[in-house]
């Protein structure tokens, strides 16, 4: 599966092999958020559906950052036509199997594929 980061793709021999798991960690500022954006994006390249968890910022504060990175979440995208969904939830409220049933949820209803995830700002899928 191609994140769309080319030279990560290269060092992954093609991209993520399907139905395998990657996390990607790091500090503040070293280039998650870009990455994630970037994978979401070449998922709707793809036709694939999209789901962003995000757990420390609103979704639209997510998008504007997006925006910022070069990607419209906003203008005429899967988000308009039910194929991408941002759900923002509160791990300190909500117990982790909770967590995880609204997230499996909504992967349910938009009918994304599990690809990716974050450890500080959000769990991707597309």
């Amino acid at each position: 599966m191609f994140t769309g980061i080319a030279k990560f793709d290269e060092l992954l021999s093609g991209g993520i092999p399907k139905r395998d798991s990657l996390l990607l960690a790091g500090s503040s500022s070293s280039g998650k958020s870009v990455s994630d954006a970037q994978f979401i994006a070449e998922g709707f390249n793809q036709g694939e559906s999209g789901l962003v968890a995000v757990f420390e910022e609103m979704p639209d504060q997510y998008t504007s950052q997006a925006v910022t990175f070069g990607f419209d979440f906003d203008f005429d995208t899967p988000q308009k036509n039910g194929k991408f969904e941002i759900i923002y939830l509160r791990p300190m409220d909500l117990p982790v199997d909770e967590t995880v049933d609204e997230i499996v949820a909504k992967v349910k209803k938009i009918g994304a594929n599990p690809r990716f995830d974050q450890t500080d700002k959000s769990v991707e899928c597309c």
